[in-house]
């Protein structure tokens, strides 16, 4: 793939266009190479696919225990209040479990970018090339 150094035209007051070179380099699929180091992906070099890819939260539960009494509207998640609740009582207690959720997992998915840099060149290529 070939970089090709991105250039600007500046119009001044009289009519001259002067041609500047800026610090980035671009490809023939659009993939920005800044020269300070920053690279901003847009496509496949290989498959010329554009990258799509988001961060999305995803929620990671743990079964926890679950109380109800049968003969009344009693319910919690606590060993030692159902106890309480069925010696006072005598009531039917129903043991089950419930999801709850402990936390969030951000993960990436879609089609995202590789970023390889060799000696002389910086190959991005998406997961379906790179073969994950």
């Amino acid at each position: 793939m070939e970089w090709k150094i991105i250039t600007r035209e500046i119009i001044d007051n009289k009519n001259n266009i002067t041609i500047v070179e800026t610090s980035q380099q671009i490809d023939e699929v659009g993939n920005i190479y800044q020269i300070h180091g920053g690279i901003i992906p847009k496509a496949c070099q290989k498959c010329k696919e554009p990258f799509d890819s988001e961060v999305k939260a995803f929620p990671l539960t743990q079964k926890i225990p679950y109380y109800k009494c049968e003969d009344c509207e009693f319910e919690n998640t606590g060993g030692e209040a159902t106890l309480d609740h069925k010696i006072e009582t005598s009531h039917n207690i129903k043991k089950s479990t419930k999801d709850r959720i402990v936390s969030l997992e951000n993960k990436i998915v879609g089609n995202k970018a590789n970023i390889e840099h060799t000696e002389d060149d910086i190959i991005i290529i998406c997961d379906r090339c790179n073969g994950f």
